[in-house]
């Protein structure tokens, strides 16, 4: 998932749920990386750890974070977090997301080091599944509005009041 950051930061940690799923969801490694908006990596990845270990459970109805991690990124770069589950995972913890700054890719096998995504196994989605936060640690100047609230909340509008505020030169507001 390429995730458009919108300040400077030096520290990340996300976190995955498994609220919709009535069964553990079993995540053998994340990675995340500097890309682009189509999900290339820029850089190597990082692999991010839950509890000091490379794979985790998310037990059904719940929700995991990672190990905040040093890591420097800029505003205006895409971050794309990367999801490797090898066995079958019932797709029920996902979230349809639509805009100019929301994508996701689904492939098959283990892409984690791949810097291009291979087009005879892999898809463009609009679903992300199980990343529902991604904490950039950053100056205390920067704010965020929440777009809190259901399936509405979802589409495009919170993409372009980004884009908007950026327009204006407010980018002290995600």
């Amino acid at each position: 998932y390429p995730i458009f950051i919108p300040f400077d930061g030096n520290k990340i940690r996300i976190t995955l749920d498994n609220f919709c799923c009535g069964e553990d969801v079993y995540i053998n490694r994340v990675g995340i990386a500097k890309g682009s908006k189509k999900g290339e990596l820029l850089s190597d990845i990082t692999y991010l750890t839950f509890d000091g270990e490379l794979d985790v459970t998310i037990k059904a109805h719940s929700s995991v974070k990672s190990d905040e991690i040093e890591y420097r990124i800029l505003s205006d770069e895409f971050l794309v977090v990367s999801i490797y589950l090898s066995e079958f995972t019932n797709l029920t913890s996902g979230v349809d997301i639509i805009g100019p700054l929301s994508t996701g890719y689904f492939a098959y096998g283990n892409q984690l080091e791949n810097k291009m995504f291979d087009i005879n196994t892999s898809k463009k989605t609009s679903w992300v599944y199980f990343l529902s936060n991604v904490d950039i640690y950053t100056s205390k100047d920067n704010e965020a509005i929440i777009c809190y609230g259901d399936s509405i909340t979802s589409q495009d509008w919170p993409d372009y009041m980004l884009l908007s505020l950026r327009e204006n030169n407010i980018k002290n507001v995600a």
